[in-house]
């Protein structure tokens, strides 16, 4: 952010003057620049904010300048405290099967005729396990 913007951003009176300017009197983008000392790219930028963000002019009597400002420029005034959330550190271990368990199932596959997928579902593991 260059520094011109970066003045317009911190100071929610100019911001709605600016909005003011523009809107109120209709001055051009030269003019609002030279009356301001703000370069018409930044005055064109708050503008296309101010357009994203709300659909009419004037505002209702309920946005301050710095509400206004929160508005346009979210990321600089931050609304609400972030809310942390605990991270996970331990790994979710893998099955621990029983040698027993195990066994059972490898004298099951080793039937003539034994499907290893069709044991693996019905013994509730992935036949990739098996």
């Amino acid at each position: 952010m260059n520094a011109r913007k970066a003045v317009l951003a911190d100071n929610p009176e100019l911001i709605l003057r600016v909005l003011q300017l523009r809107f109120d009197e209709s001055l051009s983008y030269p003019r609002i620049s030279a009356q301001t000392g703000i370069s018409k790219t930044a005055i064109f930028s708050l503008v296309r904010r101010f357009h994203q963000v709300f659909t009419d002019w004037p505002l209702s009597g309920e946005y301050s300048c710095v509400q206004l400002a929160r508005a346009l420029f979210p990321g600089r005034y931050p609304s609400a405290p972030t809310v942390t959330q605990t991270v996970k550190t331990e790994k979710t271990r893998r099955n621990q099967f029983s040698p027993e368990f195990k066994w059972r199932l490898v004298q099951q596959t080793l039937l003539p005729g034994a499907c290893v997928a069709q044991i693996a579902r019905e013994n509730g593991i992935n036949d990739n396990l098996l």
